[in-house]
C-alpha cells in the first residue's frame, strides 16, 4: 500500500504524574508532560483522521479536578501552531477535507474536536458508546460525562457516529483492531503503509513504556483485558505508535510514517 501517516501534535497535558501511566510504577520520576496527537493517513482512497484532541486549553483548565489543597491535576497547553486548522494546514488539509474521523475511545482528550468536521463520517465501536454513558465510577471525568459535570454534555455529543463491533476493515489497508483495557470500547488502528504495518494504539499505550515493557497504563478499566489486548497487539506484527508520548515529536513539526 502507498498509506502513508502523518502525526500532528495538537497540544500538551503537563503536570500529571509519570507514575499515572505507568501502574503504580516511576513514583521517583515525579511529573511529565505528554502530548495530545491526532493522525493524519493519506495515500488511499479515502482521508482518515484519527483523534480529534481535547476541545480547548480552556476547556480542558476548567474540566480537570482540583486537588484537596486546590492545585490542579493536570494542566493543558497548546501554541498557536497547534490549534486543529494550522496544524492542519502543515500537511495542505483543511478540516473539510477529511473524509472519515476514526475515534478511538471517547475519552475528552480524543474526541474533543469532533464538532470541527462537518463532511467527515465518524466512527467508533458501539460498545464504546454505550459505556461513555455509563462508565465505571471515576471514569465520568474522563469522559466529561454528565455525572461529572451536571448540566454539561460531553464533547462528541452531537457527533453522527457510525458505530462498529469487533475488528473491522474501513477502507483497503485501514482496519481498526479492539484493544479494551484502557475502556471497554477502545480500538487502535493498523495502517498498510509502503513501509510495512503500523499500529495507531490510543491510549492502550500512552507512553512506549507501556509497550516496551508490558507495563499497563494507571488510567485502566479491565487489567485483564489488558494484558490480552497487549497479546493481541504482539500477533499484529507492526510497528507500535504510543498515542501520548512527546518523544514523537522532539525536533519535528509533523511526523511521517510509512
Amino acid at each position: 500500500m502507498n498509506l502513508k501517516i502523518f502525526g500532528l501534535n495538537l497540544g500538551f497535558i503537563t503536570n500529571l504524574y509519570h507514575a499515572e501511566n505507568t501502574l503504580q510504577q516511576n513514583f521517583e520520576k515525579g511529573r511529565i508532560y505528554v502530548c495530545s496527537p491526532t493522525w493524519v493517513i493519506l495515500g488511499g482512497e479515502k482521508k482518515i483522521l484519527v483523534d480529534t484532541g481535547y476541545p480547548s486549553v480552556e476547556w480542558f483548565n476548567n474540566h480537570i479536578p482540583k486537588s484537596k489543597s486546590g492545585s490542579f491535576w493536570q494542566r493543558a497547553e497548546r501554541k498557536p501552531d497547534q490549534e486543529l486548522i494550522p496544524a492542519l494546514g502543515k500537511i495542505d488539509l483543511k478540516p473539510e477535507d477529511i473524509d472519515i474521523v476514526i475515534n478511538t475511545h471517547l475519552h475528552f482528550d480524543h474526541c474533543g474536536q469532533n464538532d470541527k468536521f462537518k463532511n467527515s463520517k465518524f466512527i467508533v465501536q458501539r460498545k464504546e458508546y454505550i459505556n461513555a454513558f455509563r462508565p465505571f465510577t471515576g471514569f465520568e471525568w474522563a469522559y466529561a460525562n454528565p455525572l461529572a459535570f451536571p448540566g454539561e454534555m460531553p464533547p462528541f455529543w452531537g457527533t453522527n457516529f457510525t458505530f462498529i463491533e469487533g475488528d473491522t476493515k474501513i477502507v483497503d489497508g485501514v482496519k481498526c483492531i479492539t484493544i479494551p483495557g484502557h475502556s471497554p470500547g477502545e480500538h487502535g488502528v493498523l495502517v498498510d503503509t509502503a513501509k510495512g504495518k503500523y499500529f495507531l494504539a490510543g491510549d492502550l499505550f500512552p507512553t512506549t513504556e507501556n509497550w516496551e515493557r508490558k507495563i499497563p497504563t494507571g488510567y485502566i478499566s479491565d487489567l485483564n483485558e489488558w494484558y490480552r489486548s497487549y497479546d493481541k497487539v504482539l500477533t499484529l506484527n507492526a510497528k507500535v505508535i504510543s498515542h501520548h508520548c512527546a518523544t514523537n515529536f522532539e525536533g519535528v513539526d509533523v511526523l511521517e510514517l510509512g
